[in-house]
């Protein structure tokens, strides 16, 4: 059992997951170590989406940098690694049931009239949608509970500015990739992994997180001159 401050085990390991990448932007030892034991309370969180969310922050982090070699070598040791624990822990990635829920909400959010303008903000939890016998209060993926919310608008709000924002993001990147681009980058697109399995939109000290990663990245930008 986990004691935190956010009543489940699975948005405690989300946190420290999402905030794991701002341990790289340091070079001291005490860094490295915080760094590891945030990794070994992922792991002891059990909860994939955590785990996927830390090491995807991890890749990223190499492949901004420019360690390709180092990229593809921790890439391919950690999928034999990953292949090893599974074959002895077959729960380890479970998804508890999110893919046959989120069939479920795009099948519904299809086939009826809200399918343009949602069923309004906060409606998901009314909707009655269920998983594991349980009854669904998020969807655990932002990318389809927004649409199903705000629908078709707000789905095209959040696509144009997330495209625009990478698209700023890459004359950065083509002009210098300094230790905070390299770090709130990588960081922030381990935060849109996280999206796409749980739901930080709807916790507040996650949120925060996100509103803290794009100001970081909108600074910088501007920064550079880039509008």
């Amino acid at each position: 059992m986990m004691v935190g401050f956010l009543g489940n085990k699975m948005l405690t390991s989300n946190y420290i997951a999402v905030l794991s990448p701002m341990c790289l932007l340091f070079k001291e030892l005490r860094y490295k170590i915080f760094y590891i034991v945030m990794f070994m309370a992922v792991i002891m969180a059990d909860a994939t989406v955590s785990f996927v969310v830390f090491v995807s922050g991890f890749l990223m982090f190499l492949l901004i940098s420019g360690k390709v070699k180092d990229f593809i070598f921790y890439l391919c040791s950690g999928g034999v690694i990953l292949g090893l624990i599974c074959a002895i822990h077959s729960n380890f990635l479970s998804t508890t049931g999110r893919f046959s829920l989120w069939i479920k909400i795009i099948k519904d959010w299809v086939g009826n009239s809200h399918s343009f303008f949602g069923v309004g903000l906060g409606g998901f939890a009314a909707s009655g949608f269920s998983s594991g016998g349980k009854k669904a209060l998020h969807a655990h993926n932002e990318f389809l509970q927004i649409p199903y919310d705000g629908g078709i608008p707000m789905l095209i709000i959040l696509i144009g500015f997330l495209a625009y924002l990478f698209h700023r993001l890459v004359f950065v990147y083509k002009q210098e990739r300094t230790a905070l681009f390299t770090v709130y980058t990588s960081a922030f697109i381990g935060y849109l992994v996280l999206c796409f399995g749980s739901f930080p939109l709807r916790i507040a000290p996650l949120a925060l997180i996100g509103i803290i990663y794009i100001a970081c990245l909108e600074t910088l930008i501007l920064n550079r001159g880039i509008k």
